[in-house]
């Protein structure tokens, strides 16, 4: 059984015991107390609603992660531009260097609900303040990854591009670029988990729109509903499609960036 195999059945595994312990504690909850439904809904009452959604379309539910697909692209790629302006200007600007970076830190670490409602004066009930949040919430920390990155390159590398006599470009594209972009791909799998939790935080506070979608937009309107089976079910698709993405964009990506550089082994 090759190595891939063994991950495969291993994560299978695991999904079995997390649903086996989910199984108990709601048996458990549906024993000692009758609003066990009201506190955790059972896997298979999940289960159902998640065929409603993905093959009857219920709740327009294909429009609403296509809508949560769409600004995520749109307001990841404008924060991670604005994340490497900022990096540039730090890397260039040597005298607030220290000060732009404890500002940026500062920032990273202000939950993203807080910028609600500086969005939603200053964006308006729509998908612009969804992207507000987003970049606040985000742009920070690609801005601090990529210039921690370019600065700490080993100076032996400078030194060599030195001694092979290339000018400021060709130290740009063949030595620091390089020698930074295995940071950087780590920096930006951490920055795309703070977009993906500033865009579920946009849409649940900052679209009130009749027209309004999106994933966490349906999951604050279902609760008022009580139908919290619909509610898990959604929790368990944004979880799911993080893991995914998590795994398929950027997990590939650092993979082969790493054996390319020789941090990590091929298999």
């Amino acid at each position: 059984m090759n190595k891939e195999i063994k991950s495969f059945v291993r994560q299978i595994v695991f999904g079995l015991l997390i649903l086996l312990l989910w199984y108990l504690l709601w048996y458990v909850l549906s024993v000692r107390s009758s609003i066990a439904n009201d506190i955790l809904v059972a896997p298979h009452d999940v289960a159902r609603s998640l065929w409603k959604f993905i093959i009857l379309n219920e709740n327009n539910f294909r429009l609403q992660v296509l809508q949560t697909i769409i600004r995520l692209a749109v307001g990841f790629g404008i924060s991670v531009l604005v994340g490497l302006l900022l990096a540039g200007v730090m890397l260039m600007c040597k005298v607030f260097r220290n000060e732009i970076r404890a500002l940026l830190s500062g920032l990273q670490s202000i939950p993203n609900m807080c910028w609600v409602p500086f969005a939603i004066v200053i964006c308006g009930l729509d998908s612009n303040a969804v992207y507000f949040v987003m970049i606040l919430g985000c742009a920070p920390s690609v801005a601090l990854c990529v210039e921690s990155s370019f600065r700490n390159i080993s100076p032996e590398y400078k030194r060599v591009g030195k001694t092979l006599g290339c000018n400021k470009i060709g130290m740009i594209n063949r030595i620091y670029i390089p020698a930074a972009l295995p940071g950087m791909i780590i920096g930006l799998r951490q920055s795309w988990a703070f977009a993906w939790r500033a865009l579920m935080a946009g849409e649940m506070n900052c679209l009130f729109s009749i027209n309004a979608s999106g994933l966490g937009y349906l999951m604050f309107n279902l609760r008022y509903s009580g139908a919290m089976d619909k509610v898990m079910c959604l929790m368990l698709v944004i979880l799911l499609m993080g893991a995914l993405f998590d795994k398929l964009i950027f997990g590939t990506a650092e993979d082969k960036i790493l054996r390319a550089h020789g941090i990590k082994r091929a298999s």
